[in-house]
């Protein structure tokens, strides 16, 4: 099955949004936070894993903007990453 969006990292907006775009492939998923300065290098480091990868979707999730995905995932600390 290949990613709608295959080989960019996407942002998760919402719950309803990360449940569409992950669907039943292969995803992995970065939780972020504006002010922690190690999420913006693993940025670039998902932007070219998203470009080698295109048939898994790699997602953005901020965090506390997102708090059920949060919860659902256990997210403690950023940079956090799921599977």
């Amino acid at each position: 099955r290949r990613n709608a969006a295959s080989g960019k990292l996407q942002d998760a907006a919402s719950a309803a949004d990360f449940d569409a775009r992950v669907g039943e492939g292969q995803a992995l998923c970065h939780f972020w936070a504006p002010w922690c300065e190690p999420c913006k290098h693993m940025d670039q480091l998902l932007e070219v894993l998203a470009e080698s990868y295109p048939d898994a979707a790699f997602l953005r999730i901020e965090a506390e903007a997102v708090p059920e995905l949060s919860e659902r995932f256990r997210v403690a600390a950023v940079p956090f990453f799921a599977a």
